[in-house]
């Protein structure tokens, strides 16, 4: 669909994922989505938005949606379990605003960063919402990492399972990366709402991979 001289004129959304607002409109155009935050009204595509979740109950399906640096972690009752938007996760056991998975039982998460897995584009008018995967570059330079949901380069990184160190960023939504087994080279690291590396917390997730 051609973008039209109306949707130029809207306001896109705020580029830090987290925000929660409703949706007050769609006009089922290129950025259909109006959503209402604390007073302000912005737009977004569906890529750009997740269904709000109460998590009440084990069983149920989540997806995270912001990157773990950014949630809110006091009172943790455990090791913490990184994650990126868009990471899925079955609740095995709810305790204090935080939860495990039964992917990660030994690993916490805190229920303000779960949102629903479903089409914001099926729900009504007024659904809750939470902008993610919001442009910025999710991975901030010194954070170990290992590939992520959107690889695709073979085995620079030496293999699956391997860490590296980003190194540096670029407002374009690239960063590069130094592997342990000595290379280096760029990713994406935001940019086309992809994310070709995951975080890692050495301690507390490759110790504990299922």
């Amino acid at each position: 669909m051609a973008s039209s001289s109306a949707d130029s004129d809207k306001c896109m959304g705020p580029s830090d994922s987290g925000k929660v607002g409703n949706v007050v409109e769609d006009d089922s155009s290129e950025l259909p989505f109006k959503v209402e935050c604390n007073g302000n009204d912005s737009w977004y595509t569906q890529d750009e938005l997740v269904l709000a979740a109460t998590v009440e109950k084990e069983g149920q399906c989540v997806q995270m949606t912001i990157q773990s640096s950014v949630a809110f972690w006091t009172g943790c009752p455990g090791l913490r379990l990184e994650f990126y938007p868009g990471f899925q996760l079955t609740v095995r056991e709810i305790r204090k605003g935080f939860f495990n998975s039964t992917s990660y039982q030994n690993l916490w998460a805190p229920l303000s960063a779960a949102g629903a897995i479903g089409s914001v584009a099926a729900a009504s008018n007024d659904a809750i919402v939470v902008a993610s995967l919001g442009g910025r570059s999710a991975i901030p330079i010194g954070q170990r990492v290992v590939r992520g949901p959107n690889w695709n380069w073979g085995d620079q990184d030496g293999g699956a399972g391997n860490t590296g160190l980003c190194t540096a960023l670029s407002t374009s939504g690239w960063t590069t990366v130094e592997w342990d087994r000595g290379a280096s080279n760029v990713y994406k690291n935001g940019i086309d709402k992809c994310f070709d590396l995951a975080p890692v917390h050495v301690s507390t997730y490759i110790d504990y991979l299922p």
